[in-house]
């Protein structure tokens, strides 16, 4: 599995102007909450959330648990990002077919 770090370095893309990507990906983003895979991909960050300021604060108080949230968070905003492109790469081949733009596979 390839990893995506931007949805600016997706394939399907090609030599589209920026404006006109963010166009599309706002149009693909919303049918990705359409799938399973998409919302326990989400839960699952809010529960990397939880946990790392559960685990933190257990450990060492106030400030390391917001430290261990906005490093758990990562990690899971990250899955969740993986997930995401993963399910909207395909909405973004189909609606440039069918927008007669070329799609590189």
């Amino acid at each position: 599995m390839k990893i995506y770090w931007s949805w600016k370095s997706f394939p399907e893309w090609g030599e589209l102007p920026e404006n006109e990507r963010k166009m599309i990906w706002k149009k693909c983003l919303t049918k990705t909450l359409r799938h399973w895979q998409t919302w326990v991909a989400f839960f699952g960050c809010i529960f990397c959330i939880a946990l790392g300021i559960t685990l933190s604060h257990c450990w060492h108080g106030f400030i390391s648990s917001i430290i261990g949230g906005i490093v758990s968070g990562a990690i899971g905003g990250f899955i969740l990002g993986q997930v995401i492109t993963t399910i909207g790469r395909p909405h973004i081949r189909e609606y440039l077919k069918s927008h007669n733009q070329v799609c590189p596979d």
